[in-house]
């Protein structure tokens, strides 16, 4: 009996390995960016790469894209079916389906047929939201740490929520000043010096996090690191001396997003421990100084109530537009230790410190 079982194993793995295609789609795209939570238009673009053991080439692609990923699993796309389409394309290929609209959660796949008409298996699935357009306007306030109670260019911003029943959350960030969010003290994703630079007198870009996985069904924390970064009244003639945030928190449920949240001044705040040490005009960028007495240990809900908390203010914010951020994020790609050199003795003279090796 075991051998007729070894023997139906082999005989299925040979039939998977016979069927399967020698053509893999990889790099799914979308505006060439990968699996982008807020695009600036309702009108997407796809690319793909296309990879194979031997040179292919693409004759033929069929698109499918769905407001529900288990729709592609069942190939029943409710919002485009490109079909079998002959073009040898797989870079910016354009949507051609059902109308799109602000904040529409999209789900897509790809496979094509190359010159011999063997087609490839399905790509993975990837996904796309249009963002925040136009009329469709983020909600909130601008809200930074209120004068009095701290050094302003260096906040903390702090809410406490409620959530019933867990569902895909999306958190959408606007930021005048460099921003970082962490759910329940855990940060919400691996960019850095967020959002990335714009004009920030006429306009900030929008940063959207899926905090899905951060959350618990109760009481959960939401906290805001804000830095001033290039939002400084000798850059861009601000309306604050500190940085602003503005933020709405969303929840997907039967295919609507409700509100969970927006800042306000419910919200509370204090200083971080970080600051500047000069003017950010040309040479003048200096460097930055970090009072350790001040920063927080530890961001879950235990460490955040130790410490102690003051008022946020709002800042009205004019003439000024926010737009989704339409380019990939900074990350930290490589991280360089410390020099192992160790130094003998700390001298002073006048004026200089000189370290003794």
């Amino acid at each position: 009996m075991k051998k007729v079982l070894s023997l139906l194993a082999v005989c299925l793995i040979d039939i998977h390995i016979l069927t399967a295609s020698s053509i893999l789609i990889t790099d799914l795209r979308c505006e060439s960016l990968t699996d982008p939570l807020g695009i600036d238009n309702t009108l997407p673009h796809f690319s793909w790469k296309i990879q194979s053991t031997n040179p292919v080439q693409p004759q033929y692609y069929e698109i499918q894209v769905a407001s529900d990923s288990i729709r592609l699993i069942q190939s029943t796309p409710d919002l485009w079916n490109s079909g079998k389409t002959r073009r040898p394309a797989s870079v910016m290929v354009p949507y051609e389906g059902k109308e799109l609209r602000p904040r529409m959660l999209c789900y897509w796949r790809v496979r094509i047929w190359d010159e011999k008409g063997e087609a490839s298996d399905w790509s993975p699935i990837g996904r796309f939201a249009v963002g925040i357009l136009e009329n469709d306007k983020l909600q909130g306030a601008y809200i930074g740490l209120a004068p009095g109670h701290g050094d302003v260019r260096a906040p903390l911003l702090r809410k406490t929520f409620t959530i019933d029943l867990l569902a895909t959350t999306f958190l959408h960030v606007s930021s005048l000043g460099y921003h970082e969010a962490y759910i329940n003290g855990i940060k919400a994703d691996s960019r850095v010096l967020a959002p990335v630079t714009s004009q920030l007198d006429k306009r900030s870009l929008i940063v959207t996090y899926d905090i899905t996985p951060y959350l618990q069904q109760g009481e959960n924390e939401i906290v805001l690191w804000l830095g001033q970064g290039w939002y400084k009244r000798t850059t861009f003639g601000t309306d604050y001396d500190g940085p602003l945030v503005k933020a709405e928190m969303d929840i997907l449920q039967n295919g609507n997003w409700q509100q969970i949240l927006t800042t306000d001044t419910l919200w509370s705040g204090r200083e971080n421990g970080y600051s500047d040490t000069d003017t950010w005009q040309a040479l003048r960028f200096g460097g930055e100084r970090i009072d350790g007495r001040l920063l927080p240990g530890d961001l879950s809900a235990d460490g955040l109530n130790k410490l102690e908390w003051f008022p946020v203010t709002a800042i009205p914010v004019s003439n000024h537009r926010e737009t989704p951020q339409m380019c990939e994020p900074d990350k930290i790609q490589e991280v360089l230790p410390p020099p192992t050199r160790i130094f003998r003795s700390l001298v002073r003279t006048p004026g200089w410190w000189i370290l003794e090796k």
